[in-house]
């Protein structure tokens, strides 16, 4: 820990472009992970929450300035996994997806400065997790990256923003596929027994 922050179990950091930030989540006080940044430059740490929330995946916005998280109120009489954005500075939170459990949202990933891409499947079928990507404020509807009959996981985003690497167990393996923002097309680049995540 450092400046007095109690930190138990770190999980899922993710760097900034600018290589400034690492963002990520720990159990601090409480019971429940909690969304922590550490700034290299000024070699300081900041809890950015303290609820009894459970946070997760999170990922910082290419400039620096917010923090694309799964929050899930599993202490409140309608827990469910939804998409939150924590502001760097304020810690203060604007809700991207609110559907609670009629939709388990995971792993959003920052497509560039104004859209998200994550994994969502219905509560209905918790086993058909699909990429979709929509605007980072909430508006809009979400459109689909991938719509198959098998799980689309752990989008990765090329630093040009044009692709965007997930694994699929669509065959019946996990393996690895790219998706071309530009051309719209989807490749398989992995093909083997094992599985494979990017």
């Amino acid at each position: 820990s450092r400046a007095g922050v109690p930190i138990i179990n770190p999980l899922e950091p993710r760097f900034s472009d600018n290589a400034q930030f690492i963002v990520f989540v720990a159990r601090s006080t409480g019971t429940t992970p909690q969304v922590f940044i550490y700034n290299l430059i000024e070699n300081s740490l900041r809890q950015l929450t303290n609820d009894d929330s459970v946070y997760s995946s999170p990922d910082i916005s290419p400039d620096g300035t917010r923090i694309a998280v799964i929050r899930n109120d599993v202490n409140s009489a309608t827990p469910g996994e939804d998409i939150v954005l924590i502001n760097t500075s304020s810690g203060g939170q604007i809700p991207v997806t609110n559907d609670k459990g009629a939709y388990i949202e995971a792993m959003p990933r920052w497509l560039d400065e104004v859209n998200l891409v994550y994994s969502v499947a219905p509560s209905t079928d918790p086993e058909n997790f699909d990429l979709f990507y929509r605007p980072a404020n909430g508006g809009g509807t979400p459109l689909p990256f991938t719509r198959e009959p098998g799980s689309e996981l752990y989008p990765v985003v090329s630093r040009d923003g044009q692709y965007v690497a997930f694994a699929s167990n669509r065959t019946g393996n996990w393996d690895i596929y790219i998706y071309s923002i530009q051309a719209n097309t989807i490749a398989q680049l992995t093909q083997s027994p094992e599985p494979e995540y990017p």
